[in-house]
């Protein structure tokens, strides 16, 4: 996520950014937490008032989300009761008819596969819905809407 942001006009700063470690001394993880994991990101983004967070909790059941546009982020916690709970990040890359945003997002399909666009609110996985009570009981999203197109 962090490099397609990077990619896109948004520039690195000493707490977001590759080039600097975190994690274990013997195993180090590249890039910082801010860069590397998907709760940190958020909060990055949000405390940094380049994004702002839509709480999508009665547009989950309707699926259509007005006030997104291509570009903004759509967080996923599958386990709401963890702190930290942002599990899932993926870009909202079109709005189809009736403001559904489509996403595509890493870590869906096998690497050497291209990446697939689908309704926030469906499963590739799966393939279902994730409203779907029996596999996603406590599914809750939020849409990460940016407030700057870079800087």
């Amino acid at each position: 996520m962090s490099q397609a942001l990077w990619y896109g006009g948004f520039h690195q700063t000493a707490d977001w950014n590759m080039y600097d470690h975190h994690g274990f001394p013997l195993w180090p993880i590249q890039g910082t937490a801010t860069a590397t994991a998907a709760p940190d990101l958020v909060n990055y983004l949000l405390n940094t008032g380049l994004a702002e967070k839509i709480p999508l909790d009665d547009n989950f059941t309707t699926n259509a989300i007005p006030q997104a546009q291509v570009g903004d982020v759509i967080a996923y916690t599958w386990d709401p009761t963890r702190s930290n709970a942002i599990d899932h990040l993926a870009f909202v890359v079109d709005i189809a008819p009736g403001q559904y945003p489509e996403v595509s997002e890493w870590g869906t399909v096998p690497m050497w596969e291209p990446y697939q666009r689908r309704g926030w609110t469906w499963s590739a996985l799966h393939n279902t819905w994730l409203q779907d009570p029996t596999l996603y009981p406590d599914v809750t999203a939020v849409l990460i809407h940016f407030t700057v197109s870079s800087y």
